[in-house]
């Protein structure tokens, strides 16, 4: 029974001693450090840990490392990276070759990946940075690229221009512009001319493209503003564009106008009309006033006419007009303002006559309309251009009582974007407010500002149709502003 004590207590007090040893990994690379950690040593003076060749027997002349734990129980002690191989930890007490604890591990060599280069670009103008990439160099002290004519040696005389990695694996080199030709970057290991690595690039000769700048018309009105194209400009920060008297020097006292092109390579710019005369737009780099580029253009005088007359019926019905429903128009034997003749439309009729694309000038709407005449006072319209798109302007005489006597509708869009209508009740009641008269009253409509009573961010382009579909008309025109 004593005995049998005895054994359990010396289990007991191996246990409680049982050595124990963990790595920080199994696998290691010839160039990673080996972290062992121990536990239950004795923390006597001389206990140990050593580094053998798996298999091994503990004699001494097998120890490849090793190194005491320093009093320690429990602790970390670090070797320096081994050769390939299959190794064990070995955990000793008290100076001793009695084996208390081991650990099996490998080393590997390190995978290595090969050196690479590479060019932002494969084919550069002679104004361009060379700018290469590097991957997986050694890392050495003395590692370099260089850039070297296609096809030459890696000899020192053949080198271009160079820079060296830095001690860096991956990374970035800048090269300034080259002159033209076929070039290889060469990458090499420590100050040697062992090629490593190398990429193929082309630079060529910049054929710089001269700005170009134009007018989009040849010839304008007093009235008209100037748009100017401008097309490869230096997108320096002061290069600007101006007008001068054709022929006049660059002196900054003849520019008539003049404008920045705001860092932009191609663009458009306008300036505000110009009084009649030859002139020329120049391009200019940098504030300088040296000129890169000219065109010319002129502005005549505006004789252009005030009004356009489409129908006053003295000479018979204008052969423009075009009926496309109903009765066709007819002529009557009575006029406005002192005339001999109108015209007559039918309600349900409808006739047209095409204006073309006069003026912007030409805003106006001028015609004299019989009002008291209840079989056939309809509607009329124009047909309009307009920054936004083709419009039609009605004015409806229907609506003016629509909401009964002397409550006219309010002005309303109607249509798809394809055919958008804008609606409005006419100049005047015709029938109540004029009823049995038969006298005709002239009618100046601005079809600008009717167009932005339901539109206000659209513009007139032009008033190219006018259209009737009832009602006696005399003296249709457009009159300009």
């Amino acid at each position: 029974m004593i005995k049998k004590i005895i054994f359990m207590s010396l289990l007991l007090v191996s246990m409680i001693h049982a050595a124990t040893l963990n790595l920080n990994k199994t696998d290691f690379t010839t160039t990673d450090k080996i972290l062992v950690s121990f536990s239950s040593m004795t923390g006597k003076n001389k206990d140990w840990i050593g580094i053998y060749p798996k298999e091994s027997n503990n004699n001494w002349e097998n120890v490849v490392k090793w190194h005491w734990t320093n009093n320690s129980a429990t602790g970390q002690v670090i070797f320096d990276a081994l050769p390939i191989g299959e190794y064990e930890a070995r955990a000793f007490y008290n100076n001793s070759f009695k084996l208390v604890a081991k650990k099996e591990f490998d080393v590997k060599k390190i995978a290595t990946k090969n050196p690479s280069l590479k060019t932002n670009k494969t084919t550069y103008s002679n104004k361009e940075k060379v700018i290469v990439s590097f991957n997986n160099m050694a890392a050495k002290n003395k590692d370099w690229i260089g850039i070297y004519p296609e096809e030459s040696s890696n000899a020192w005389e053949n080198v271009v221009a160079w820079h060296w990695t830095n001690d860096t694996t991956n990374g970035q080199v800048d090269f300034n512009a080259l002159p033209a030709g076929k070039y290889e970057v060469r990458a090499f290991y420590n100050n040697s001319f062992k090629l490593v690595a190398k990429k193929e690039f082309i630079v060529e000769k910049n054929i710089e493209k001269k700005p170009t700048i134009s007018t989009n018309k040849a010839n304008y009105f007093e009235n008209e503003k100037i748009t100017i194209s401008f097309n490869d400009m230096s997108n320096k920060n002061q290069d600007w564009i101006a007008i001068y008297p054709k022929d006049s020097s660059t002196d900054w006292g003849n520019v008539v106008a003049w404008k920045w092109t705001n860092d932009i390579t191609n663009g458009q710019i306008n300036f505000n009309a110009l009084p009649a005369g030859n002139y020329e737009v120049r391009a200019f780099y940098n504030n300088s006033f040296d000129i890169e580029a000219k065109t010319v253009f002129t502005v005549i005088k505006n004789n252009l006419p005030d009004k356009i007359v489409l129908e006053d019926a003295e000479d018979g019905l204008n052969p423009e007009w075009k009926n496309y429903a109903g009765p066709a128009m007819t002529l009557i034997d009575e006029g406005a303002q002192g005339s001999n003749h109108a015209i007559r439309t039918y309600t349900g009729s409808g006739q047209y006559i095409f204006i073309g694309e006069p003026s912007k000038r030409f805003k106006y709407l001028a015609l004299d309309v019989r009002v008291g005449v209840t079989s056939h006072n309809g509607n009329f319209t124009v047909y309009v251009k307009t920054k936004n798109g083709t419009r039609r302007i009605v004015w409806s005489v229907y609506l003016n009582h629509l909401n009964g006597k002397g409550n006219p509708a309010d002005p309303f869009i109607s249509g798809d974007e394809d055919n958008i209508v804008l609606n409005n009740p006419a100049p005047s009641d015709y029938f109540f407010e004029t009823k049995d008269t038969q006298e005709f009253v002239h009618y100046e409509i601005d079809v600008e500002k009717t167009l932005k009573l339901l539109e206000p961010e659209n513009e007139l382009l032009s008033i190219q149709l006018f259209t009737t579909a009832g009602g006696d008309f005399d003296n249709i025109a457009l009159l300009a502003d």
